[in-house]
Protein backbone atom coordinates (compact mmCIF):
# COMPACT_ATOMS: atom_id res chain seq x y z
CA UNK A 1 0.00 0.00 0.00
CA UNK A 2 2.84 2.38 0.85
CA UNK A 3 4.46 1.77 -2.55
CA UNK A 4 1.18 2.49 -4.30
CA UNK A 5 0.72 5.64 -2.21
CA UNK A 6 4.17 6.97 -3.15
CA UNK A 7 3.62 6.06 -6.80
CA UNK A 8 0.30 7.89 -6.92
CA UNK A 9 1.84 10.91 -5.17
CA UNK A 10 4.66 11.09 -7.74
CA UNK A 11 2.19 10.69 -10.59
CA UNK A 12 0.12 13.54 -9.19
CA UNK A 13 3.19 15.77 -8.93
CA UNK A 14 3.98 15.10 -12.59
CA UNK A 15 0.43 16.03 -13.60
CA UNK A 16 0.52 19.54 -15.17
CA UNK A 17 -3.12 20.17 -14.28
CA UNK A 18 -2.11 20.04 -10.60
CA UNK A 19 0.24 22.98 -10.92
CA UNK A 20 -2.16 24.98 -13.08
CA UNK A 21 -5.70 24.55 -11.73
CA UNK A 22 -4.86 24.23 -8.03
CA UNK A 23 -1.84 26.51 -7.68
CA UNK A 24 -1.11 28.72 -10.70
CA UNK A 25 -4.70 29.56 -11.68
CA UNK A 26 -5.92 30.72 -8.22
CA UNK A 27 -2.70 32.69 -7.59
CA UNK A 28 -2.98 34.43 -10.96
CA UNK A 29 -6.70 35.10 -10.43
CA UNK A 30 -6.13 36.49 -6.92
CA UNK A 31 -3.35 38.75 -8.17
CA UNK A 32 -5.45 40.09 -11.05
CA UNK A 33 -8.50 40.64 -8.86
CA UNK A 34 -6.45 42.43 -6.21
CA UNK A 35 -4.71 44.60 -8.82
CA UNK A 36 -7.97 45.56 -10.54
CA UNK A 37 -10.39 45.86 -7.63
CA UNK A 38 -8.10 46.22 -4.63
CA UNK A 39 -7.39 49.86 -5.43
CA UNK A 40 -11.13 50.48 -5.59
CA UNK A 41 -11.59 49.04 -2.10
CA UNK A 42 -8.64 51.00 -0.70
CA UNK A 43 -9.88 54.27 -2.20
CA UNK A 44 -13.33 53.93 -0.66
CA UNK A 45 -12.94 56.57 2.07
CA UNK A 46 -15.98 58.36 3.44
CA UNK A 47 -16.03 62.15 3.16
CA UNK A 48 -18.56 64.50 4.69
CA UNK A 49 -21.32 65.25 2.15
CA UNK A 50 -23.30 68.52 2.19
CA UNK A 51 -27.00 67.80 2.74
CA UNK A 52 -30.02 70.05 3.22
CA UNK A 53 -32.67 69.27 5.84
CA UNK A 54 -36.26 70.41 5.29
CA UNK A 55 -37.32 71.41 8.82
CA UNK A 56 -41.01 71.91 8.11
CA UNK A 57 -43.98 70.88 10.26
CA UNK A 58 -43.72 67.24 9.14
CA UNK A 59 -40.07 67.20 10.21
CA UNK A 60 -40.84 68.67 13.62
CA UNK A 61 -43.69 66.19 14.14
CA UNK A 62 -41.46 63.22 13.29
CA UNK A 63 -40.09 61.63 16.45
CA UNK A 64 -36.40 60.82 16.23
CA UNK A 65 -35.65 62.38 12.81
CA UNK A 66 -33.81 65.37 14.29
CA UNK A 67 -31.79 63.22 16.70
CA UNK A 68 -30.94 60.83 13.88
CA UNK A 69 -29.56 63.58 11.63
CA UNK A 70 -27.74 65.28 14.49
CA UNK A 71 -25.92 62.05 15.27
CA UNK A 72 -24.75 61.77 11.67
CA UNK A 73 -23.87 65.44 11.19
CA UNK A 74 -22.33 66.00 14.60
CA UNK A 75 -24.51 69.04 15.34
CA UNK A 76 -24.61 70.07 19.01
CA UNK A 77 -27.33 71.75 20.97
CA UNK A 78 -27.23 74.94 23.01
CA UNK A 79 -28.85 75.32 26.38
CA UNK A 80 -32.19 76.20 24.81
CA UNK A 81 -32.18 73.06 22.67
CA UNK A 82 -31.82 74.90 19.36
CA UNK A 83 -29.17 73.99 16.83
CA UNK A 84 -26.01 76.10 17.00
CA UNK A 85 -25.61 77.88 13.69
CA UNK A 86 -23.23 80.53 12.39
CA UNK A 87 -24.32 83.98 11.38
CA UNK A 88 -26.98 83.97 8.73
CA UNK A 89 -25.21 86.77 6.88
CA UNK A 90 -25.10 85.96 3.20
CA UNK A 91 -27.60 83.08 3.57
CA UNK A 92 -30.46 82.76 1.16
CA UNK A 93 -34.00 83.30 2.37
CA UNK A 94 -35.40 80.36 4.26
CA UNK A 95 -31.97 78.80 4.85
CA UNK A 96 -30.09 78.47 8.14
CA UNK A 97 -26.59 77.01 7.76
CA UNK A 98 -25.24 74.59 10.31
CA UNK A 99 -21.64 73.36 10.40
CA UNK A 100 -20.62 69.84 11.37
CA UNK A 101 -19.05 69.65 14.83
CA UNK A 102 -18.35 66.93 17.31
CA UNK A 103 -21.27 66.36 19.69
CA UNK A 104 -20.80 67.47 23.24
CA UNK A 105 -19.20 64.78 25.34
CA UNK A 106 -18.73 62.49 22.35
CA UNK A 107 -15.45 61.51 20.73
CA UNK A 108 -15.23 62.32 17.05
CA UNK A 109 -13.97 58.78 16.49
CA UNK A 110 -17.07 57.10 17.87
CA UNK A 111 -19.21 57.88 14.81
CA UNK A 112 -17.94 59.28 11.51
CA UNK A 113 -19.59 62.48 10.33
CA UNK A 114 -21.32 61.48 7.13
CA UNK A 115 -22.98 64.82 6.40
CA UNK A 116 -22.85 68.54 7.02
CA UNK A 117 -26.40 69.84 7.27
CA UNK A 118 -28.03 72.98 5.98
CA UNK A 119 -31.50 73.67 7.36
CA UNK A 120 -34.17 74.98 4.98
CA UNK A 121 -37.81 75.81 5.58
CA UNK A 122 -39.34 73.97 2.63
CA UNK A 123 -38.59 71.72 -0.33
CA UNK A 124 -38.48 74.67 -2.73
CA UNK A 125 -35.44 76.08 -0.94
CA UNK A 126 -33.90 72.60 -0.81
CA UNK A 127 -34.35 72.10 -4.56
CA UNK A 128 -32.79 75.50 -5.16
CA UNK A 129 -29.68 74.41 -3.25
CA UNK A 130 -29.59 71.20 -5.31
CA UNK A 131 -29.62 73.17 -8.55
CA UNK A 132 -26.85 75.51 -7.44
CA UNK A 133 -24.72 72.59 -6.22
CA UNK A 134 -24.49 73.85 -2.63
CA UNK A 135 -25.79 70.47 -1.43
CA UNK A 136 -25.79 67.00 -2.96
CA UNK A 137 -29.10 65.86 -1.45
CA UNK A 138 -31.85 66.92 0.90
CA UNK A 139 -33.71 65.08 3.65
CA UNK A 140 -37.41 65.45 4.37
CA UNK A 141 -40.29 63.63 6.01
CA UNK A 142 -43.13 62.51 3.75
CA UNK A 143 -46.83 62.36 4.51
CA UNK A 144 -46.46 58.84 5.95
CA UNK A 145 -43.84 60.01 8.43
CA UNK A 146 -40.98 58.26 6.62
CA UNK A 147 -37.58 59.89 6.27
CA UNK A 148 -36.65 60.34 2.60
CA UNK A 149 -33.57 61.52 0.72
CA UNK A 150 -33.64 63.26 -2.67
CA UNK A 151 -30.40 63.31 -4.67
CA UNK A 152 -29.20 65.87 -7.17
CA UNK A 153 -28.46 64.63 -10.67
CA UNK A 154 -24.75 65.11 -10.00
CA UNK A 155 -24.91 63.05 -6.81
CA UNK A 156 -26.77 60.24 -8.56
CA UNK A 157 -24.13 60.17 -11.32
CA UNK A 158 -21.32 60.29 -8.76
CA UNK A 159 -22.78 57.32 -6.87
CA UNK A 160 -23.05 55.28 -10.07
CA UNK A 161 -19.45 56.13 -10.94
CA UNK A 162 -18.23 55.39 -7.39
CA UNK A 163 -19.55 51.85 -7.64
CA UNK A 164 -17.13 51.38 -10.53
CA UNK A 165 -14.10 53.44 -9.50
CA UNK A 166 -14.69 53.71 -5.73
CA UNK A 167 -12.90 57.07 -5.58
CA UNK A 168 -15.67 59.48 -4.53
CA UNK A 169 -15.86 59.65 -0.74
CA UNK A 170 -18.94 61.90 -0.71
CA UNK A 171 -20.81 59.50 -2.99
CA UNK A 172 -20.04 56.64 -0.61
CA UNK A 173 -21.21 58.77 2.32
CA UNK A 174 -24.55 59.32 0.57
CA UNK A 175 -24.79 55.58 -0.15
CA UNK A 176 -24.14 54.86 3.53
CA UNK A 177 -26.69 57.50 4.52
CA UNK A 178 -29.31 55.87 2.28
CA UNK A 179 -28.68 52.54 4.03
CA UNK A 180 -29.00 54.13 7.47
CA UNK A 181 -32.22 55.89 6.44
CA UNK A 182 -33.65 52.55 5.37
CA UNK A 183 -32.78 51.09 8.77
CA UNK A 184 -34.26 54.11 10.52
CA UNK A 185 -37.56 53.81 8.64
CA UNK A 186 -37.69 50.08 9.26
CA UNK A 187 -37.13 50.47 12.99
CA UNK A 188 -39.60 53.34 13.14
CA UNK A 189 -42.24 51.09 11.56
CA UNK A 190 -41.44 48.37 14.10
CA UNK A 191 -41.78 50.84 16.97
CA UNK A 192 -45.11 52.16 15.69
CA UNK A 193 -46.39 48.63 15.24
CA UNK A 194 -45.35 47.77 18.80
CA UNK A 195 -47.15 50.85 20.15
CA UNK A 196 -50.27 50.05 18.15
CA UNK A 197 -50.21 46.44 19.36
CA UNK A 198 -49.73 47.53 22.98
CA UNK A 199 -52.67 49.96 22.69
CA UNK A 200 -54.91 47.07 21.65
CA UNK A 201 -53.64 44.29 23.90
CA UNK A 202 -52.13 45.95 26.98
CA UNK A 203 -52.72 49.73 27.20
CA UNK A 204 -50.95 49.91 30.57
CA UNK A 205 -47.62 49.65 28.73
CA UNK A 206 -48.23 53.07 27.21
CA UNK A 207 -47.94 54.56 30.72
CA UNK A 208 -44.78 52.63 31.56
CA UNK A 209 -41.61 54.75 30.97
CA UNK A 210 -39.40 51.66 31.28
CA UNK A 211 -41.26 49.96 28.44
CA UNK A 212 -40.83 53.00 26.18
CA UNK A 213 -37.16 53.25 27.12
CA UNK A 214 -36.55 49.62 26.20
CA UNK A 215 -38.51 50.04 22.97
CA UNK A 216 -36.64 53.14 21.83
CA UNK A 217 -33.17 52.36 23.11
CA UNK A 218 -32.17 50.42 19.98
CA UNK A 219 -33.34 53.03 17.52
CA UNK A 220 -30.53 55.59 17.71
CA UNK A 221 -28.08 56.31 14.94
CA UNK A 222 -25.02 55.11 16.85
CA UNK A 223 -26.51 51.65 17.37
CA UNK A 224 -27.29 51.46 13.66
CA UNK A 225 -23.69 52.21 12.75
CA UNK A 226 -22.16 49.96 15.43
CA UNK A 227 -21.08 46.41 14.44
CA UNK A 228 -23.21 43.51 15.55
CA UNK A 229 -21.88 41.71 18.63
CA UNK A 230 -19.89 38.59 17.85
CA UNK A 231 -19.23 39.66 14.25
CA UNK A 232 -15.75 40.57 13.00
CA UNK A 233 -14.71 42.74 10.09
CA UNK A 234 -12.06 42.09 7.45
CA UNK A 235 -10.62 43.64 4.31
CA UNK A 236 -13.19 44.50 1.61
CA UNK A 237 -11.65 42.01 -0.83
CA UNK A 238 -11.51 39.10 1.64
CA UNK A 239 -14.69 37.43 0.39
CA UNK A 240 -13.48 37.37 -3.21
CA UNK A 241 -10.15 35.79 -2.31
CA UNK A 242 -11.92 33.23 -0.12
CA UNK A 243 -14.14 32.38 -3.10
CA UNK A 244 -11.03 31.84 -5.24
CA UNK A 245 -9.50 29.58 -2.58
CA UNK A 246 -12.72 27.54 -2.35
CA UNK A 247 -12.81 27.18 -6.13
CA UNK A 248 -9.20 25.95 -6.20
CA UNK A 249 -9.82 23.38 -3.47
CA UNK A 250 -12.89 21.98 -5.21
CA UNK A 251 -11.10 22.03 -8.56
CA UNK A 252 -8.80 19.41 -7.03
CA UNK A 253 -11.52 16.82 -7.68
CA UNK A 254 -9.77 16.35 -11.03
CA UNK A 255 -6.73 14.90 -9.23
CA UNK A 256 -8.72 12.07 -7.71
CA UNK A 257 -10.61 11.58 -10.97
CA UNK A 258 -7.32 11.11 -12.78
CA UNK A 259 -5.91 8.69 -10.20
CA UNK A 260 -9.00 6.50 -9.83
CA UNK A 261 -9.52 6.36 -13.61
CA UNK A 262 -6.00 5.04 -14.06
CA UNK A 263 -6.97 2.29 -11.62
CA UNK A 264 -9.91 1.11 -13.75
CA UNK A 265 -8.91 -1.77 -16.02
CA UNK A 266 -11.34 -0.85 -18.81
CA UNK A 267 -10.07 2.73 -19.05
CA UNK A 268 -6.33 2.43 -18.56
CA UNK A 269 -3.59 -0.11 -19.50
CA UNK A 270 -1.99 0.71 -16.16
CA UNK A 271 -5.27 -0.10 -14.47
CA UNK A 272 -5.33 -3.50 -16.15
CA UNK A 273 -1.88 -4.32 -14.77
CA UNK A 274 -2.73 -2.99 -11.29
CA UNK A 275 -5.97 -4.98 -11.22
CA UNK A 276 -3.98 -8.18 -11.61
CA UNK A 277 -1.66 -7.30 -8.73
CA UNK A 278 -2.06 -8.98 -5.31
CA UNK A 279 -2.82 -5.67 -3.58
CA UNK A 280 -6.40 -5.53 -2.36
CA UNK A 281 -8.89 -3.26 -4.06
CA UNK A 282 -9.55 -1.33 -0.85
CA UNK A 283 -5.84 -0.65 -0.29
CA UNK A 284 -5.51 0.71 -3.83
CA UNK A 285 -8.46 3.06 -3.33
CA UNK A 286 -7.15 4.17 0.07
CA UNK A 287 -3.74 4.94 -1.46
CA UNK A 288 -5.33 7.05 -4.18
CA UNK A 289 -7.57 8.90 -1.73
CA UNK A 290 -4.77 9.67 0.73
CA UNK A 291 -2.30 10.79 -1.95
CA UNK A 292 -4.90 13.09 -3.53
CA UNK A 293 -5.91 14.44 -0.12
CA UNK A 294 -2.29 15.16 0.80
CA UNK A 295 -1.49 16.86 -2.52
CA UNK A 296 -4.68 18.94 -2.43
CA UNK A 297 -3.93 20.02 1.14
CA UNK A 298 -0.39 21.07 0.22
CA UNK A 299 -1.58 23.04 -2.80
CA UNK A 300 -4.38 24.62 -0.76
CA UNK A 301 -1.94 25.66 1.95
CA UNK A 302 0.27 27.30 -0.69
CA UNK A 303 -2.77 29.26 -1.90
CA UNK A 304 -3.65 30.15 1.69
CA UNK A 305 -0.15 31.46 2.42
CA UNK A 306 -0.24 33.54 -0.77
CA UNK A 307 -3.61 35.08 0.13
CA UNK A 308 -2.51 35.76 3.69
CA UNK A 309 1.00 37.18 3.22
CA UNK A 310 1.05 38.48 -0.36
CA UNK A 311 -2.53 39.67 -0.83
CA UNK A 312 -2.87 40.61 2.85
CA UNK A 313 -6.16 38.94 3.80
CA UNK A 314 -6.24 38.63 7.58
CA UNK A 315 -7.65 35.56 9.30
CA UNK A 316 -7.91 37.36 12.65
CA UNK A 317 -5.16 35.38 14.34
CA UNK A 318 -6.76 32.06 13.38
CA UNK A 319 -4.14 30.78 10.97
CA UNK A 320 -4.24 27.28 12.46
CA UNK A 321 -8.01 27.12 11.96
CA UNK A 322 -7.59 28.36 8.39
CA UNK A 323 -5.07 25.58 7.72
CA UNK A 324 -7.50 23.07 9.26
CA UNK A 325 -10.23 24.43 6.98
CA UNK A 326 -8.00 23.79 3.96
CA UNK A 327 -7.40 20.19 5.06
CA UNK A 328 -11.12 19.59 5.68
CA UNK A 329 -12.06 21.07 2.29
CA UNK A 330 -9.31 19.02 0.61
CA UNK A 331 -10.71 15.84 2.10
CA UNK A 332 -14.21 16.62 0.88
CA UNK A 333 -12.88 17.47 -2.58
CA UNK A 334 -10.93 14.19 -2.76
CA UNK A 335 -13.96 12.11 -1.74
CA UNK A 336 -16.25 13.84 -4.24
CA UNK A 337 -13.60 13.43 -6.93
CA UNK A 338 -13.40 9.75 -6.07
CA UNK A 339 -17.16 9.41 -6.58
CA UNK A 340 -16.95 11.19 -9.93
CA UNK A 341 -13.87 9.27 -11.09
CA UNK A 342 -15.42 5.91 -10.21
CA UNK A 343 -18.23 6.32 -12.74
CA UNK A 344 -17.74 3.46 -15.24
CA UNK A 345 -17.54 3.77 -19.01
CA UNK A 346 -16.80 7.52 -18.92
CA UNK A 347 -13.44 8.69 -20.26
CA UNK A 348 -10.91 10.54 -18.13
CA UNK A 349 -11.12 13.74 -20.18
CA UNK A 350 -14.90 13.78 -19.77
CA UNK A 351 -14.65 13.32 -16.01
CA UNK A 352 -12.08 16.09 -15.63
CA UNK A 353 -14.19 18.36 -17.82
CA UNK A 354 -17.24 17.65 -15.69
CA UNK A 355 -15.34 18.41 -12.46
CA UNK A 356 -14.06 21.74 -13.81
CA UNK A 357 -17.41 22.84 -15.26
CA UNK A 358 -19.34 21.90 -12.11
CA UNK A 359 -16.85 23.70 -9.87
CA UNK A 360 -16.90 26.87 -11.96
CA UNK A 361 -20.71 26.82 -12.13
CA UNK A 362 -21.10 26.35 -8.37
CA UNK A 363 -18.55 29.11 -7.77
CA UNK A 364 -21.00 31.61 -9.26
CA UNK A 365 -23.00 31.30 -6.02
CA UNK A 366 -19.96 32.29 -3.95
CA UNK A 367 -19.44 35.64 -5.70
CA UNK A 368 -16.29 34.47 -7.49
CA UNK A 369 -17.07 36.41 -10.65
CA UNK A 370 -17.60 39.73 -8.87
CA UNK A 371 -21.34 39.09 -8.43
CA UNK A 372 -21.31 39.03 -4.62
CA UNK A 373 -24.72 40.73 -4.42
CA UNK A 374 -26.19 37.98 -6.64
CA UNK A 375 -24.69 35.28 -4.42
CA UNK A 376 -26.08 36.96 -1.30
CA UNK A 377 -29.55 37.42 -2.83
CA UNK A 378 -29.71 33.73 -3.83
CA UNK A 379 -28.62 32.72 -0.34
CA UNK A 380 -31.36 34.86 1.21
CA UNK A 381 -34.06 33.70 -1.20
CA UNK A 382 -33.20 29.97 -1.06
CA UNK A 383 -30.90 29.30 1.92
CA UNK A 384 -31.35 25.52 1.64
CA UNK A 385 -29.52 25.46 -1.70
CA UNK A 386 -26.19 26.24 -0.04
CA UNK A 387 -26.25 22.81 1.60
CA UNK A 388 -26.10 21.24 -1.87
CA UNK A 389 -23.14 23.36 -2.93
CA UNK A 390 -19.76 22.16 -1.61
CA UNK A 391 -17.98 25.26 -2.96
CA UNK A 392 -20.35 27.50 -1.00
CA UNK A 393 -19.79 25.43 2.13
CA UNK A 394 -16.02 25.89 1.80
CA UNK A 395 -16.48 29.66 1.62
CA UNK A 396 -18.78 29.47 4.66
CA UNK A 397 -16.04 27.58 6.49
CA UNK A 398 -13.60 30.45 5.96
CA UNK A 399 -16.30 33.06 6.67
CA UNK A 400 -16.76 31.44 10.07
CA UNK A 401 -13.06 32.01 10.75
CA UNK A 402 -12.82 35.55 9.43
CA UNK A 403 -16.16 37.08 10.43
CA UNK A 404 -17.40 35.28 13.58
CA UNK A 405 -16.10 35.30 17.14
CA UNK A 406 -17.98 32.12 17.99
CA UNK A 407 -16.60 28.86 16.57
CA UNK A 408 -20.04 27.24 16.34
CA UNK A 409 -20.51 28.26 12.64
CA UNK A 410 -17.09 26.77 11.85
CA UNK A 411 -17.90 23.46 13.52
CA UNK A 412 -21.33 23.30 11.90
CA UNK A 413 -19.93 23.92 8.41
CA UNK A 414 -17.07 21.46 9.00
CA UNK A 415 -19.62 18.77 9.87
CA UNK A 416 -21.55 19.53 6.66
CA UNK A 417 -18.38 19.20 4.57
CA UNK A 418 -17.42 15.98 6.32
CA UNK A 419 -20.90 14.61 5.62
CA UNK A 420 -20.50 15.50 1.93
CA UNK A 421 -17.15 13.70 1.91
CA UNK A 422 -18.58 10.59 3.54
CA UNK A 423 -21.45 10.60 1.02
CA UNK A 424 -18.99 10.85 -1.87
CA UNK A 425 -16.91 8.04 -0.42
CA UNK A 426 -19.99 5.83 -0.04
CA UNK A 427 -21.07 6.48 -3.64
CA UNK A 428 -17.56 5.67 -4.87
CA UNK A 429 -17.56 2.43 -2.87
CA UNK A 430 -20.85 1.36 -4.43
CA UNK A 431 -19.64 2.19 -7.96
CA UNK A 432 -16.30 0.43 -7.58
CA UNK A 433 -17.82 -2.65 -5.94
CA UNK A 434 -20.07 -3.16 -8.96
CA UNK A 435 -17.17 -2.83 -11.43
CA UNK A 436 -16.45 -6.03 -13.34
CA UNK A 437 -14.67 -6.74 -16.60
CA UNK A 438 -15.03 -9.49 -19.19
CA UNK A 439 -11.26 -9.53 -19.72
CA UNK A 440 -8.11 -7.61 -18.81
Amino acid sequence: MWTTFVTELKATLRNPSTLFWIIAFPLILSSIMQAVFGSVARSTVLETAPVAVVTDDAWRDSYGAESFVKALSGASDDVNGSTIAPSAAGATSGVAHTHAAAPTGQSSKSLPLLISRTDVSDTTAAQSLLRTGDVLAYLSVDTDGRLTMTLSQKAAADIAQARISGSDGQAWSLTTLATLIGQYNERSAIIMEAISSAAQTDPTKLNDPAWFTALLSDGNAESMAAPYPGVRTSTPMARYHIAILAMALMMAMSLTCDSITRLQANLSPLGARISSSPLSHGAKIASILLSSWLMTSICGLVDLLFIRFVIGVSFAGRGILAAAAVIIAAGTSSCLGLALGAIPRVTLNAKIGISIIVTLALSAFTGLYGNMSFADSVNRAAPALQYLNPVKQVTNLFYAIVYYDNLAPFLRTAIILLAMGVLGLAIAGIELRRASYENL
